[in-house]
């Protein structure tokens, strides 16, 4: 009976899948790299079950949750642009020869590119004609052939000028031609568009140039750059082609990253004409008006991975249909596939399905009576805060910042680093600030816990049993490839610095900072890293073996997150029925993809704990108010500037950010570079680079590094001593530019704010004004010291360039082939001078608050949590 029933399953997925070819057949037909330095490889078939969601009218909003990659969406959207115009070509051909082409206009003849007037039809007198008229002749006309129109596409330039003698090449298929079986020779003003993504416009170029296409293994694969016809959305919703030569017609797929423009524009389309493939449901759900003006007149498909929760939960709430995608839908049709794919944009999902199927999650427990009662004695201030009406912001803040350290050192089992040491002293004096403002039931447990945490600092090189445990695995398992994955890089080093003292060789890194590169045996935790960090690490798909070494209290937070992970899965596991809907297929083949649902309650999800309550609140509040800071502090005004991986900075308006840009054209081997620009040159999506710590500037340190620390130093207050003249005219910006005109210097004043406070600023730009301020100060030594000040500029002007290009080598060579790697996940390079994050932009505050100085300009991640 079990392989009758096993027989029938294979029966309708195989059923199931011919259908889905049947619907989507480019699926089937073509060939893709996803990725550069990738191998062909066929579309997977899950992305035919997304493809048949944008179809079906009986939910307009749908949220799919998976381990998408940064190309999943991207993938999606232009396989349904693909295969909508395959469908759409003889009727987008007949509306064309009737309305797009306009008497007086002109053409331009494909794929020769003669421009010529469009003169309309000879009628009936050669019913099968068309008129072409000479540019600047009206007398000379020539025949054209109606069943080559769509030869002639609408032009705006003048040359090359077509003669009655111009001589046409034969039909040329262009390479979208060739891809779709189509005949447009190349003309992009007959497409319409149907399809709209909401994601960075940067992001989505940097993907599309690392993906190429082909209809079968012996044809040219073509890089979907050169072949797509794209565009962007613009600030009034109109779709803007890519092409800036594009006189009509539309891209068949417009990205946009601002909910609001694409609100815009499906309201200014037929209703129902649209679909809105969304890719970052985080900052969809930051304007959940703008979702609903998109969802009451065009459908919308969300790719949301499990870590979305908080966002997915906001879509439900407004009626959206949720799936969460099993990894035995997600693996369809997949019998085996190479590993080197599992980096791939698309093959990284079907690797993390099955590793997903084989996930064995260890946790070996270890004991520490005295951690145990700090948590219980933090437990204790947390449920005391739960019963006051209104608990102060200051007693929650602290509860949050003592879990923490208390996490650092439960982590660092073999002692607390010194940067964990010197944070826990701020926590101590900030407590010792505001104990009048703690209600005395919290301040008490908080002083023991302080105590106690106290003790635990001073345990120096004592080992633990969690040490002795971590120990004796690595050295039973020496030939093992192993990675122990930490919550931070502050903690990573500490591990790193203990256990080469001890002699055992095994990789450590920070969670953030793995990528596909990782693939080991086994990922061990010394910690509960939280909820976010783990939902990354599992989707990472590096190792299906993860081990956690766990105290009693991380053992609570770990089952806590495997009962909220199996509710989630539950509560969004579609049934039979409802999977039939969303897809448009008959219940007898949806049935084979359905897994049946566990018995659950709601008695099996347990009340949270009070700190889980104290810390999203606490969180919320770490940006808009700095922990940790006295009033004193001189401050800065700065936007905040959010990246995806819980980081940000905090950048003032002078801060030179170090950007990785792609190059314009595809003839370039990289198609990348660094520049250096301000805050409001930098949009979503883009990549910036910070150093991991220490706050001085990347190109300054490698400049150091080449002169000399003492040199540079020396050469840089040489330079900048013309700063301090300056700064005697007075600090008010008006009056120092009326100073410098009695002097005969005019200059605007946002330059000579820049003088006044860009701290990075080396001279100004023009190097004779440092006369006119040296006369307006009256400042004899500058005006003695000129040129010695001026050759100081241009030395460490010099040094920076040459640092520059330094810096530039040595992040693309770095990057080599990781620059596939390159997605909303901040990416972790160790170089010669040190190590850096890149990362990427989410989104950006507009306007300006003051911060403690010692704040800016650096990037910060977001307080460890315990989730």
């Amino acid at each position: 009976m079990q392989y009758r029933l096993m027989t029938k399953q294979v029966l309708c997925r195989h059923e199931l899948i011919c259908e889905l070819s049947r619907r989507w057949p480019l699926v089937n037909q073509l060939l893709g790299k996803f990725g550069e330095d990738s191998i062909s490889e066929r579309i997977p078939w899950f992305f035919t079950l997304i493809l048949s969601v944008t179809e079906q009218s009986e939910y307009n909003s749908c949220c799919i949750v998976l381990d998408k990659t940064h190309g999943t969406a991207v993938v999606t959207a232009i396989l349904l642009a693909l295969e909508t115009l395959q469908r759409d070509a003889p009727s987008l051909k007949e509306d064309y020869a009737k309305t797009t082409l306009r008497v007086g206009q002109r053409v331009k003849v494909l794929p020769d590119d003669y421009v010529y007037e469009f003169k309309g039809y000879w009628g009936e007198e050669y019913p099968a004609f068309l008129k072409l008229g000479v540019l600047e002749d009206r007398k000379s006309v020539r025949t054209f052939p109606i069943a080559d129109v769509l030869r002639l596409e609408p032009t705006e330039h003048m040359r090359p000028k077509g003669t009655l003698r111009s001589k046409f090449s034969d039909f040329q298929r262009s390479p979208l031609d060739s891809l779709l079986d189509l005949a447009t020779c190349g003309n992009r003003s007959l497409f319409r568009n149907r399809v709209l993504l909401q994601m960075a416009k940067t992001r989505f170029l940097r993907i599309v140039d690392s993906i190429e296409l082909s209809r079968n293994p012996e044809s040219n694969y073509s890089r979907l750059h050169d072949l797509l016809p794209w565009g962007s959305v613009d600030q009034y919703g109109k779709l803007k082609p890519n092409d800036r030569y594009q006189v009509s017609g539309e891209p068949i797929v417009a990205v946009s990253k601002v909910p609001e423009d694409l609100a815009l524009s499906c309201s200014q389309a037929p209703t129902g004409s649209k679909v809105v493939i969304v890719d970052d449901v985080a900052g969809l759900t930051r304007d959940l008006q703008a979702y609903d003006d998109i969802t009451r007149c065009q459908k919308v498909v969300v790719l949301a991975t499990p870590s979305d929760s908080d966002a997915i939960s906001l879509l439900r709430d407004r009626d959206c249909q949720i799936w969460n995608m099993s990894p035995e839908q997600v693996l369809l049709g997949e019998e085996s596939y190479p590993a080197t794919l599992g980096r791939s944009l698309v093959g990284a999902t079907l690797r993390s399905a099955h590793v997903r199927q084989q996930l064995q999650l260890q946790v070996t427990e270890c004991n520490d009576s005295l951690l145990q009662s700090v948590d219980k004695k933090l437990i204790e201030a947390a449920q005391q805060l739960r019963t006051i009406g209104q608990p102060s912001e200051e007693a929650e803040d602290l509860v949050n910042l003592l879990y923490r350290f208390f996490l650092d050192c439960s982590e660092c089992c073999f002692g607390v680093c010194d940067d964990s040491r010197a944070f826990f002293a701020r926590v101590k004096m900030k407590f010792t600030d505001s104990i009048k403002w703690v209600d005395p039931i919290v301040g008490q447990p908080i002083t023991e816990a302080i105590a106690q945490l106290t003790d635990c600092e001073s345990r120096l090189c004592v080992a633990s049993e969690k040490a002795d445990a971590l120990v004796n695995s690595l050295v039973d398992h020496r030939d093992d490839r192993w990675i122990i994955a930490t919550r931070s890089s502050r903690t990573a080093q500490c591990l790193k610095v203990e256990l080469d003292r001890l002699g055992v060789d095994v990789m450590v890194q920070p969670i953030d900072s793995l990528n596909s590169s990782y693939e080991c045996g086994r990922i061990i935790l010394l910690s509960w890293p939280g909820q976010r960090r783990f939902g990354r690490l599992t989707a990472q798909a590096l190792s299906s073996n993860i081990q956690v070494f766990a105290y009693p209290f991380e053992k609570i937070w770990i089952e806590a997150y495997v009962r909220r992970l199996r509710k989630f899965e539950n509560d969004n596991r579609p049934s039979t029925e409802e999977l039939s809907s969303i897809l448009g297929i008959e219940p007898r083949l949806v049935d084979s993809l359905v897994a049946k649902n566990l018995s659950f309650s709601d008695r099996d999800i347990e009340q949270d704990l009070p700190i889980f309550e104290i810390e999203t609140r606490s969180l919320e509040r770490q940006v808009k108010i700095p922990n940790l800071l006295i009033d004193t502090e001189d401050s800065r005004d700065a936007q905040v500037i959010y990246f995806y991986g819980n980081c940000y900075a905090l950048l003032t308006e002078w801060a030179k950010l170090t950007r990785l840009s792609p190059l314009s054209g595809t003839n370039n081997a990289t198609r990348t570079n660094i520049e250096y620009v301000s805050i409001a040159l930098v949009e979503p999506g883009d990549f910036i680079l910070f150093r991991a710590s220490g706050d001085k500037e990347i190109v300054r340190l490698i400049a150091e590094d080449l002169i000399g620390v003492d040199e540079y130093q020396k050469t840089r207050s040489t330079a900048e001593s013309w700063k301090r003249p300056l700064a005697n005219l007075g600090t008010d910006v008006s009056k120092v530019q009326q100073e410098l005109l009695r002097s005969g210097l005019r200059r605007t004043t946002t330059t000579i704010r820049g003088w006044l406070e860009d701290p990075s600023r080396i001279g100004p730009g023009n190097l004779s004004d440092l006369e006119h301020i040296a006369r307006a100060s009256q400042d004899g030594k500058l005006l003695n010291q000129m040129t010695t000040i001026r050759s100081a500029i241009l030395n460490v002007r010099k040094a920076h360039i040459v640092a520059g290009n330094q810096l530039t080598s040595l992040v693309l060579t770095e990057l080599g082939d990781k620059l596939d790697l390159l997605d909303s996940q901040p990416l972790f390079l160790d170089l010669e001078f040190g190590e850096v994050w890149i990362v990427n932009v989410q989104r950006i505050e507009t306007s300006r608050q003051p911060y403690p100085s010692n704040q800016v300009n650096r990037l910060q991640w977001i307080d460890d949590t315990v989730l």
